[in-house]
This record gives C-alpha cells, sequence and structure tokens, in this order.
C-alpha cells in the first residue's frame, strides 16, 4: 500500500531515507597522523644493516680525571684511600677543589684503593667523599716513560624484532564501490601506519629479552627507556628556567651540545612559558623529515625540540627525553626493512592477504649522552 505525507517535504519528513546521498568526505581522516618521529629521524640518516639478529657494539670512554676519598683524613695524612686507585698513577698532580690544596701523588696501592701523596701548602683535613680532581702528570728530566694506562672497553648488543601486521580483505569487499575509494588500499595505508607505530613503541618502551622455550627464538629489541640509566631527573612536577638550563649542564656534558629533545605536550608548554624570546622554529626539518622541530637556545647549548604524541599518559604524558645523534650513537639496524608481503593469503581462500613485515632493532651507544626529564608539569 502506497505511504502518502502531507505538507513541505523537509529533512524530518518520513520518506525513504535510502534515497539520500550522504554527504561524506571523500576521504577518509586517521585521528593521529605523524606517530613515530624518532624512526622519521634516526630511519633517514642512521639506517644500517645487520647481519645478525643479535648485534653487538664497543663503548670507551676517555680518561677518568674526578675521584673521590673514601674516608676523611687528616691534615697530615699521606695515603689517601679513594673510590678508584687505578685512575691515578705516580708524578700525577692532584687538586682538592673545596681547599685548592694541590698535592703530588708518588704511588698508588690499587689491591687496597690508597694513593700515597706529598701533601701540599695549605694542607687541611680531607672529609669522606671529598672529590678530587686529577690534573695531569708530571715527569723528572731525562726519565724513562712509564707504562701506559688504558681504559677497557665494554661491550654491548641488543637485538633485533620480528614486527608483523597483517592486512585482510574478502574479494566481495574488494570490488565494493566504497567511500574513501579502494578499501584494500585504504586499508594497506592505514595499517603501513600503525605498522610504524609498533616499531616506534618498541624503539621507546622495548625490553631487550629473547625467548627460547617455542620451536624458535622470539626477540624483544631494548628501547631507550630501559637503556638510559645514568642521567635521569625528576622534577617533581615543576620545571622552571633554572632547572631547565641545569638539567642541560648534564645533558651537553658528554657528546655534542646539539640536541634533540623528543617532549611530550606539557614539557613543551612549559619550556613555551619561559623562554619564547630564545625558541627559533626550524624550517630544514619540515622539510627534511615533516616534523615541527623548534629550537631552545640556552647557554648550555642548543636543545632542538619535537613534540612526540606516544608521550602521553599519568607518566609518559610529563617526559622529555634529550638525545645525541651525532657520532653514529643511535642507530636504525635491520635485518629486513618494512616490506610490504602480499598475496600470502591460503590458495583457496576467497580473498587477499597482505602482510608488513620488519625485522630491526635499536643500537644505543654511550647512554651518558643521552638524558631524561620525568614529572615536568608545570
Amino acid at each position: 500500500m502506497v505511504t502518502v505525507v502531507e505538507g513541505y517535504r523537509s529533512g524530518n519528513t518520513t520518506f525513504n531515507q535510502n534515497q539520500k546521498i550522504v554527504d561524506m568526505k571523500d576521504t577518509i581522516l586517521e585521528l593521529k597522523p605523524s606517530m613515530y618521529p624518532l624512526t622519521a629521524i634516526i630511519g633517514r640518516i642512521r639506517k644500517v644493516q645487520a647481519t645478525q639478529a643479535k648485534f653487538e657494539w664497543l663503548e670507551d670512554e676517555r680518561m677518568p680525571h674526578w675521584d673521590a676519598a673514601t674516608i676523611a683524613h687528616s691534615a697530615v695524612a699521606t695515603d689517601i684511600y679513594v673510590d678508584n686507585a687505578e685512575f691515578f698513577e705516580s708524578g700525577m698532580t692532584i687538586v682538592f677543589p673545596r681547599t685548592g690544596e694541590v698535592a703530588r701523588c708518588t704511588g698508588t696501592t690499587v689491591t687496597s684503593d690508597y694513593i700515597t701523596v706529598v701533601r701540599g701548602t695549605g694542607a687541611a683535613t680531607i672529609n669522606a667523599a671529598e672529590p678530587i680532581m686529577i690534573i695531569a702528570d708530571s715527569n723528572e728530566e731525562g726519565a724513562t716513560s712509564k707504562d701506559g694506562k688504558q681504559t677497557v672497553l665494554t661491550n654491548a648488543y641488543n637485538y633485533t624484532q620480528i614486527f608483523r601486521t597483517p592486512v585482510s580483505i574478502t574479494r566481495t569487499e574488494s570490488k565494493a564501490n566504497l567511500i574513501g575509494g579502494n578499501e584494500l588500499d585504504r586499508q594497506r595505508a592505514k595499517r603501513g601506519q600503525e605498522h610504524q607505530e609498533k616499531i616506534e613503541r618498541a624503539l621507546w618502551f622495548g625490553k631487550r629479552a629473547i625467548v627460547t622455550s617455542g620451536t624458535h627464538p622470539r626477540r624483544f629489541t631494548g628501547g631507550i627507556f630501559e637503556w638510559i640509566t645514568t642521567n635521569i631527573t625528576d622534577f617533581g612536577g615543576m620545571m622552571t628556567e633554572f632547572d631547565c638550563d641545569q638539567f642541560l649542564e648534564t645533558a651537553s656534558y658528554y657528546g655534542s651540545e646539539n640536541k634533540l629533545a623528543f617532549m611530550a605536550a606539557r614539557p613543551i608548554s612549559v619550556v613555551n612559558g619561559f623562554a619564547k624570546d630564545r625558541l627559533y622554529v626550524v624550517d630544514q626539518a619540515k622539510k627534511e623529515f615533516g616534523l615541527d622541530i623548534v629550537k631552545y637556545v640556552s647557554p648550555q647549548g642548543t636543545l632542538n625540540m619535537v613534540k612526540h604524541p606516544m608521550f602521553e599518559g599519568a607518566v609518559y604524558g610529563y617526559y622529555m627525553c634529550v638525545l645525541d645523534l651525532s657520532d653514529d650513537c643511535i642507530e636504525y639496524k635491520f635485518i629486513d626493512d618494512t616490506q610490504l608481503h602480499q598475496n600470502i593469503q591460503a590458495n583457496d581462500l576467497d580473498g587477499q592477504k597482505d602482510e608488513y613485515l620488519t625485522e630491526a632493532g635499536l643500537l644505543f651507544a654511550n647512554e651518558k649522552r643521552h638524558s631524561l626529564g620525568k614529572n615536568i608539569k608545570s
């Protein structure tokens, strides 16, 4: 039976809604584009082929020139117990910064961790944990050469991790005329972005491990937050301009003074609040990496700040991580870089299955070059 309505036809009129052409944008917008700034940068400048799933590297440091007394000593004591007697050698001059006393080392006893010294003018009591600076060696005229000292290289390693992200669609669905264009192409683009986001999260939050209980090993790459163990500052909820500059003293002590800071939204707002006259937009970064980078110029060095969308929540939402990208100390290591394998479905499946596959990991050397700031809320 026919349905009859009276009056002007409007959007509220009872009629067959299937007659309407839906007013919808012809592209489907994703919620969070550009979620992987770290891989966007090191994937361009530090991408290196790995030959094994476990990759290793050697690290070294300069000869130390700071140590400390372990216990208190009198103003006339000549055997000084120190943390690391192997740092010293006969003929070295040392200074106690608190008192300004300069003494001369005449011998070391490494097994008992003490040095023998000739005390200097104005010798005073040495406190427990008293800092000692090693100035330099001094040598007698006409003397023979001393035995050399060197630091021992340390070995570090990480694993590559296998990342897999499938894309599947039925044959019927792949033929449909849908908003947003071909659905397989759209899903490939969407899942490709999600695949890169998984890698990005692993490079930050991953924990190095290997599981051998299965038929084949399963490896996990260690991320940046696992590697940084020395230069970690908890701001206790507030970071002033002085606090920031003090943090940068430590952050710029090792390696380059031009560093890259990945930051949550809140720490960026905090820095913007006290340093507006010292912030500059880095135009080249947008062209090269597709990222917005703002440069903060401090007497302690230059900080290139980039917002990281994955730094969110009650903990990571107040993070600032400062990285040194110089001297190949951070590398994206891969056995197989990201590839899209197509048509991997079973032979009798009425549809198509593709899969993004990557096997990669993080090389993170000289962790003292890098710094982490936490709990920056205001």
